[in-house]
């Protein structure tokens, strides 16, 4: 049954000046270097969800954190067996490969997953949502979900799934005390602000989360050894500027030295496992058919996607912020170009889906001097949820169908009709 399409932002109050400022006070903006690089469209709207949509997105969330908790028991499985076929074979080896340095499957007798899985949906037609992607290894957006959530405010409202309140609550639940620390790779310096305003939220819920960039732990690893750095908040898989560090941070990790509040599972986050994640129960409905591209993609399967005018998207299985999604009706000469060059590959670099006939919805935005203006956006919902369902939330929305944080991009706190 589809669920019943609804107005789906309302104009709540905002004014622009009052947005700016806010930004400015909550550091995201507070200099004109970070207001250019941080660069989003200001709207005076909020996007709203149904009663219907939110239990549809609960439902959605318990499934894909169990599916997520399939696919590490399954990975734990294979890697102890002796013995394993082909095709269970190049399924471990796709997690080993994805591993960036970090555990391998099995290396921790563990089982547990990271407390939080990310989502990102978007709405087709009809108003229904659809799993895009699943990222089981990425805190970057929980910043940015933050501040959304805090510019409600300005307005006197509060959103549905506080998220800052459940991450105070999982973070007090598997810490010790109440000192993180958050180490910022040299590859991630551009998210360093989205990381501040974490951290930021938290020391309102007495949670101390200083963050530590790669380099000064390079230049003295002394830091990694005081007692307040005992519990990491986890560590970057992207953390090879200087392995050391890296390597440091696993040793005491295995050593029981300290703790982390994201285990050093890097690989659930690779978009290889959309095929196996799909395949769990429940979760066919809610994902777009979804194939690797590989030498033992069926030929079949491949030309479903190419013929009849059926639209289809690539993904690279390692990529973020939209880097690396190919559209078969937007980027036509490099999707045919990706699509020969890879679909006999040994070891998979792209997943294969089908892409979502997204709704447009009408959404206000500020133009010129706190002007008003009415256009039509694509949306993409992200998701933070745990083992009970959803966490936190915010919609990003774009002119175009490929939705990321661009500047052209508008970030929307999210609130219950």
């Amino acid at each position: 049954m589809k669920t019943p399409f609804v107005q789906q932002t309302v104009n709540i109050g905002f004014s622009r000046s009052d947005l700016e400022n806010y930004l400015i006070e909550l550091g995201y903006w507070d200099t004109p270097e970070k207001k250019e690089r941080h660069a989003y469209v200001l709207s005076p709207s909020a996007y709203i969800l149904s009663a219907s949509q939110n239990k549809e997105l609960q439902n959605i969330a318990r499934l894909t954190y169990q599916a997520v908790q399939n696919l590490e028991d399954y990975l734990s499985i294979l890697a102890h067996q002796k013995h394993l076929l082909r095709h269970e074979y190049s399924f471990l080896r796709m997690a080993r490969s994805a591993s960036h340095g970090l555990y391998k499957p099995g290396e921790d007798k563990d089982t547990r997953i990271p407390p939080l899985v990310k989502i990102d949906l978007v709405q087709q037609q009809g108003g229904e949502y659809q799993v895009v992607e699943i990222d089981t290894y990425n805190p970057r957006a929980l910043g940015t979900i933050l501040l959304t959530e805090r510019t409600l405010s300005l307005v006197g409202r509060k959103p549905p799934y506080s998220l800052a309140k459940g991450l105070a609550s999982l973070l007090r639940s598997a810490g010790i005390n109440s000192t993180w620390v958050l180490p910022v790779s040299q590859h991630e310096g551009y998210y360093e602000t989205s990381y501040s305003m974490i951290a930021s939220t938290l020391a309102s819920y007495g949670i101390s989360l200083p963050l530590m960039r790669e380099k000064d732990a390079a230049q003295d690893l002394s830091i990694l050894d005081t007692k307040n750095s005992r519990q990491f908040f986890i560590i970057p898989q992207s953390l090879n500027r200087y392995p050391t560090v890296r390597d440091t941070l696993v040793r005491r990790y295995q050593s029981g030295n300290s703790n982390l509040f994201y285990p050093p599972k890097a690989y659930l986050g690779s978009k290889s496992f959309l095929p196996f994640l799909a395949s769990q129960e429940g979760m066919k409905k809610y994902i777009p058919a979804t194939v690797l591209l590989n030498e033992d993609s069926d030929s079949d399967v491949l030309s479903c996607f190419t013929l009849n005018g059926k639209k289809a998207c690539l993904k690279a299985t390692t990529s973020s912020g939209a880097k690396g999604v190919l559209f078969s009706d937007l980027d036509q000469e490099s999707f045919t170009s990706t699509l020969e060059e890879n679909k006999d590959a040994r070891t998979p670099l792209w997943i294969l889906q089908e892409q979502v006939d997204q709704e447009q919805i009408a959404i206000s935005i500020f133009g010129e001097d706190d002007t008003q203006l009415t256009r039509d956006f694509f949306v993409r919902l992200t998701l933070y949820v745990d083992l009970n369902g959803i966490v936190g939330l915010k919609m990003t929305a774009r002119t175009s169908p490929l939705v990321h944080g661009a500047a052209d991009c508008v970030q929307l706190p999210v609130i219950l009709g």
